[in-house]
C-alpha cells in the first residue's frame, strides 16, 4: 500500500499537538485527514450538483 511522506516540517507540529492531546502523531493526522476530506467531498459534490442544474 501506498504510504505518503509527511513533510518534515511539520512532525514538530503534529509531535506536539500529539503530546498536548495525549495522542499518537498517527492518530492526529488520521483526524485531521478525515475532517478535511468530508469538508471537501462535500464541497465536490455540491459543485458537481450545482452545475448539473446549470446543464438544464
Amino acid at each position: 500500500m501506498y504510504s505518503p511522506k509527511i513533510k518534515e516540517d511539520l512532525i514538530p507540529i503534529l509531535y506536539r499537538i500529539g503530546k498536548a492531546e495525549g495522542k499518537t502523531m498517527t492518530k492526529i493526522v488520521d483526524e485531521l485527514l478525515r475532517k478535511q476530506l468530508t469538508r471537501r467531498k462535500r464541497n465536490v459534490i455540491k459543485t458537481n450538483r450545482q452545475s448539473l442544474e446549470k446543464d438544464r
